[in-house]
């Protein structure tokens, strides 16, 4: 028996394998091109040493992420939790498994080109305000921080103008007399015209509590199908733990060495401003990745204002997330 033992040992070693070792689990992940998180768990090894392969697939509308999640094109995706709620409010069995940020990466900055002058938020009266697109993420935000300051809908015009460079160019040429900005696009804007107006900043602590309610608001999240992450518990706790170890080896870096860790094709080409991006990105950043009740009903709450069937009468936030994965 232990001459058989040893053999067994052996082969295995030889293989590269080692005695108890377990197949490599194959997923489907369904991201956006700059996911921080899938590229750092290549580069530095999380995957491979959590005998993960993972087949990325890249979109960049969380919307049609959304769709093919739940087409089953892939296994897990990154969104955002607000997007969430709304399918769960619709009978679909999908639930977040892993908090990747425990705030939104939103700026309410006015444009340096604003048709009058702002400054504050009750200023934004009868001005345009620039979001990405109607419904989304930062549409619900904007909601929540005008009804937080009086400031009824339907006194501000919202308009589309995308995210990055459209909306930089939005804001620089005063398209828009305010917008809510994501990192880049408020770095970007910022080195332009250092003296930019903040009437909103979502990344801190304070400024979730103040506008949202909540000083954690959980953000970017891992999530998939209930049935799929409880026939695959493995590879999801295997997948969490990779994200959250990139997370954990960016809150100990500087932002120059996160950028240089980085593929050429995720880095913007103002090296500056990417840089001046993840600076503001690394306050947002979860590290331990458990969603809990008070802050995923604080979400339920402002999206609320804007869907119906998302209200608390409707919809139990215990159901949209497990914390059993990280």
């Amino acid at each position: 028996m232990n001459r058989r033992l040893a053999v067994c040992r052996l082969l295995c070693s030889a293989c590269g394998l080692g005695l108890g070792c377990r197949r490599a689990s194959t997923l489907r992940l369904l991201t956006f091109p700059e996911s921080y998180g899938h590229h750092l768990s290549t580069g530095l090894g999380y995957y491979e040493q959590r005998r993960l392969v993972v087949e990325p697939q890249f979109f960049q509308a969380f919307p049609r992420m959304m769709e093919a999640l739940l087409a089953g094109e892939g296994d897990v995706a990154t969104a955002y939790y607000d997007a969430l709620l709304p399918l769960v409010a619709s009978g679909r069995d999908v639930v977040a498994f892993a908090c990747l940020a425990r705030r939104p990466g939103s700026v309410l900055a006015v444009s340096p080109q604003a048709s009058r002058r702002i400054e504050t938020i009750r200023d934004l009266r009868g001005c345009q305000v620039g979001i990405p697109g109607p419904g989304s993420s930062s549409h619900h935000l904007l909601n929540a921080i005008l009804r937080r300051r009086g400031v009824a809908l339907e006194e501000v015009k919202t308009v589309a103008i995308g995210v990055s460079a459209s909306a930089v160019a939005a804001m620089e040429y005063g398209k828009v007399d305010a917008a809510m900005m994501t990192n880049l696009g408020l770095a970007t804007l910022a080195l332009k015209f250092p003296a930019l107006t903040i009437l909103a900043d979502l990344r801190t602590e304070r400024g979730s509590q103040e506008f949202l309610g909540h000083p954690i608001y959980p953000s970017l999240c891992l999530m998939a199908l209930r049935r799929w992450l409880e026939s695959n518990s493995g590879a999801a706790r295997q997948l969490a733990q990779c994200f959250l170890a990139a997370n954990r080896w960016m809150s100990d870096r500087q932002p120059e060495q996160i950028r240089a860790a980085l593929p050429e094709s995720v880095r913007a080409p103002d090296a500056r401003a990417d840089v001046e991006a993840i600076r503001g990105m690394l306050p947002t950043l979860d590290t331990v990745g458990r969603l809990d009740l008070a802050a995923a009903s604080a979400v339920c709450r402002v999206v609320a204002q804007s869907v119906a069937s998302v209200e608390p009468a409707c919809l139990d936030p215990a159901k949209t997330f497990v914390d059993d994965y990280v």
